[in-house]
């Protein structure tokens, strides 16, 4: 995995691996990048951006060859959230209303207007009720079963884990090219083994 990713390095921008989500985006959106590896968020941001969702091409990144998953799974995830202070006067009524905005029916209007994933499960129609920028973009997550990954679940993550680390070992090799795929898969490695000792 790391010999292909180590291939992409004379196709990124400079300073691919320093920027935010947001300036990756927005590098997008201003047409200084051919592609922008991103999620459910980057639609919106890239359509702030400048940019015309219609016109962006969506496809899921394919598994390594001879990995443990023959074929990927995304758990959609959303980001926006909504809740009811526990000081408000009019509990009833803002409960009311979130059981109302939350409603599949409104849910899809919120994911159609903000590009953005509600909270709400749609059900068999959810595509088609994303409209037609955001369900084709989530048409390529595959099934969100038991497996898929899931951006919110850390679990497996060890407790002494700290993933700048493995960021920093992964700028050396690339773009910096101060080490190769194999001793950067060392450092990883042991970065990983020692966390778990932590």
């Amino acid at each position: 995995m790391l010999e292909l990713y180590d291939q992409l390095t004379p196709y990124w921008m400079a300073g691919t691996q320093t920027l935010s989500i947001d300036d990756a985006d927005r590098a997008f959106a201003q047409g200084k990048a051919a592609f922008d590896l991103g999620g459910t968020f980057t639609l919106a941001a890239i359509e702030q951006g400048g940019m015309d969702p219609s016109e962006v091409v969506y496809f899921g990144v394919p598994p390594a060859e001879g990995g443990a998953d023959a074929e990927l799974g995304l758990a959609p995830l959303a980001l926006t959230g909504l809740a009811v202070s526990g000081q408000t006067e009019k509990t009833d009524a803002a409960v009311k209303w979130l059981k109302y905005v939350t409603s599949p029916e409104q849910a899809a209007k919120f994911a159609q207007a903000s590009l953005d994933l509600p909270g709400t499960d749609l059900g068999a129609e959810t595509e088609k009720s994303l409209g037609p920028d955001l369900g084709a973009m989530t048409g390529i997550f595959g099934a969100a079963e038991d497996g898929a990954y899931n951006p919110a679940d850390v679990s497996f993550f060890a407790p002494a884990y700290v993933d700048t680390q493995a960021g920093e070992t992964l700028i050396r090799m690339s773009p910096l090219d101060q080490a190769d795929p194999a001793a950067t898969n060392r450092e990883l490695g042991s970065i990983v083994a020692t966390s778990w000792q932590g």
